[in-house]
């Protein structure tokens, strides 16, 4: 099997009969044929490297701030609508898709694309027929085709009772 790789510029063939080859003769064109293989290997060793770490940090990253929703509101009224923003913190475009998992939760934009602004998604709830308790939601933000794809935004909301509050003096 033949092997093609250009370390610094310069083309370099070897095959399996070559490296037997290369252990034949003195001891002195031993050494330097393996000398030669040597910078062959640490020639593949750091393109791959190189290949690997463009690839990574080639890729699109989805961000958001906050990562964290929390709201809180008292029975028979919606809480208190909230924002976060979406971007592209690596390289390229994201085009996004963003879901959640509770019925009182509903997202405005669902889908976007970003190629390192922030976009900025309207969070509402709708909390008026919820009792009294803690509830728990997600957000997800997906895209195929980032690193770090799905992310997701833990959602608390606290429904508190109103009762009176009774003061003695």
């Amino acid at each position: 099997v033949d092997l093609l790789v250009e370390p610094n510029f310069s083309a370099t063939c070897f095959n399996v009969s070559a490296l037997k080859e290369m252990t034949k003769g003195s001891k002195e064109v031993i050494m330097k044929n393996m000398a030669k293989f040597s910078r062959f290997i640490i020639a593949i060793s750091a393109a791959l490297l190189l290949m690997a770490n463009a690839t990574v940090q080639a890729q699109s990253m989805i961000s958001v701030s906050p990562n964290v929703l929390s709201n809180s509101t008292g029975p028979g009224t919606d809480a208190s609508d909230q924002t976060f923003e979406v971007l592209n913190s690596g390289s390229g475009t994201i085009t996004y898709n963003v879901t959640d998992n509770a019925q009182w939760l509903s997202i405005t934009p669902v889908s976007g694309s970003s190629t390192g602004e922030s976009d900025t998604i309207a969070v509402e709830y709708s909390t008026a027929s919820l009792a009294v308790g803690l509830y728990n939601g997600n957000i997800t933000i997906t895209d195929p085709n980032a690193a770090n794809s799905p992310v997701q935004i833990p959602v608390t909301l606290t429904v508190r009772d109103r009762s009176p509050i009774y003061r003695f003096y």
